[in-house]
């Protein structure tokens, strides 16, 4: 039998372990910019060998990039981070940090985009994934989310667009850098998508039509959303924090890969679209990023795109003197026609990619509207003039599966590929509708 002294002697081994234990564990709480960092550290992680925390990290900058798989700019932005960190060795480290998925998730989502846009793949740099303390440490709403810690002190919490070398040697030379704070409303509790950027003053108020524009602001993130009001029997879009130019893609329905499409024929171009240098995004977003939101009855919905259209042409000839259009142009094409052979058909829609080899890769269970605007993406986003003009005369939403090379600029090898799923291709000129943005005449 044990002895009394024996079990009072585990019960305080017991209670001394907890306590060693909550000794070594920082408090937990939210921090804010200007406040110490404990010495966190990191778990579950790929790219780095052996333990790493933030108090092993005093002596460098640090840049906390929170992701996930369904955010296309987080991933778009790896290579530039895996960039800077080689610009600044032994003076930066930049951390990605993914607390919503897990490994087998995060590796199948990232690997199957690869397969279509050779060059993204998961990050050299240290990737942490599944930690949730993190987000209670870091509370935020919208990725990409930068926390900057410098000196063991949090310097700066914003969206990626403020990581750039200037921003980063700057810091490191001990200058002083104003990186604009990402204010995220949801963590206040306002969320936009639920109270609108327009909010009823009374419950028996019943809205018919309208329209308004807003500046931007950085609390609201960026994007696009439609919702349908069941109980004022409204169709209602909302655009946050987009460029002139953007808003004109919206209305007139040009894709947003679709760079060879558009005429810009304004002076000041670069006021209509995101700097291409990121260090000027803080002194371009006061004045040419917008909020937009359209509301129309939905038996009226097709109407919806017109309205738009005429919305942004007198807000931005008030503001801008500028007005969108759309022009009717001769351009050398690449023409979809329906092939001799029978149609590769299935009947389930799978949106299924598949790596045949290293040049080949299989859509199973593709959509020929999404065959065809994935075509138009790899074809049309870059400088040439050739467009994709699609003259099957097959219902869009017809399921086939097909095996194209990766390179679909190569002709031969993509007409290839078409032809044994039953679709044919050949070249020719077309009259195709471009969208215009030019000054109005004086």
């Amino acid at each position: 039998m044990i002895s009394n002294k024996i079990i009072q002697g585990l019960v305080l081994l017991f209670i001394m372990a907890i306590t060693c234990k909550a000794q070594q564990q920082p408090a937990l709480k939210a921090l804010s910019i200007g406040d110490t960092v404990p010495d966190f550290s990191f778990h579950n992680l790929i790219n780095y060998k052996g333990k790493l925390s933030l108090g092993m990290l005093s002596d460098k900058l640090v840049i906390i990039d929170f992701w996930t798989t369904g955010c296309p700019s987080c991933i778009e932005a790896i290579p530039e981070l895996e960039q800077l960190q080689k610009e600044f060795p032994g003076k930066l480290q930049i951390i990605m940090v993914n607390p919503w998925e897990k490994k087998d998730a995060i590796e199948k989502r990232v690997n199957a985009m690869k397969i279509l846009r050779p060059g993204i793949g998961l990050t050299t740099l240290p990737n942490a994934y599944g930690d949730t303390i993190w987000r209670e440490i870091f509370p935020h709403s919208g990725t990409p989310h930068h926390i900057w810690i410098y000196k063991n002190k949090v310097i700066a919490s914003t969206s990626s667009i403020n990581a750039t070398k200037e921003h980063i040697a700057k810091i490191l030379a001990g200058e002083k850098v104003i990186l604009s704070k990402k204010t995220d409303l949801l963590l206040d509790g306002f969320d936009i998508k639920k109270n609108s950027l327009i909010k009823k003053a009374h419950p028996s108020l019943k809205p018919m039509y309208y329209s308004a524009f807003f500046k931007g602001n950085y609390g609201f993130g960026r994007g696009v959303n439609t919702e349908i009001d069941s109980t004022d029997g409204l169709i209602i879009r909302r655009f946050y924090n987009q460029p002139v130019l953007d808003l004109y893609k919206s209305a007139f329905g040009v894709r947003p890969f679709e760079k060879n499409r558009i005429r810009i024929e304004v002076a000041d171009s670069l006021s209509l679209q995101w700097p291409r240098d990121n260090n000027d995004v803080d002194s371009w977003f006061e004045n040419n990023s917008f909020c937009y939101e359209i509301a129309l009855p939905l038996d009226a919905k097709n109407l919806l795109l017109k309205y738009m259209q005429s919305d942004l042409n007198r807000f931005f000839s008030a503001t801008k003197n500028i007005e969108g259009i759309m022009e009717s142009k001769q351009f050398p094409c690449w023409i979809l026609k329906k092939g001799k052979g029978k149609l590769k058909q299935q009947s389930v829609l799978e949106n299924k990619i598949i790596e045949v080899d290293s040049s080949t890769v299989m859509l199973k269970g593709w959509s020929l509207a999404a065959i065809y605007g994935l075509l138009r993406s790899n074809i049309e986003g870059n400088s040439n003039d050739i467009k994709i003009v699609d003259e099957t005369g097959i219902d869009p939403k017809t399921i086939l599966t097909i095996s194209l090379p990766r390179d679909k600029k190569n002709f031969n090898k993509l007409k290839d590929g078409l032809e044994a799923t039953g679709i044919a291709i050949e070249k020719g000129n077309r009259k195709v509708e471009i969208l215009a943005i030019r000054p109005l005449e004086q």
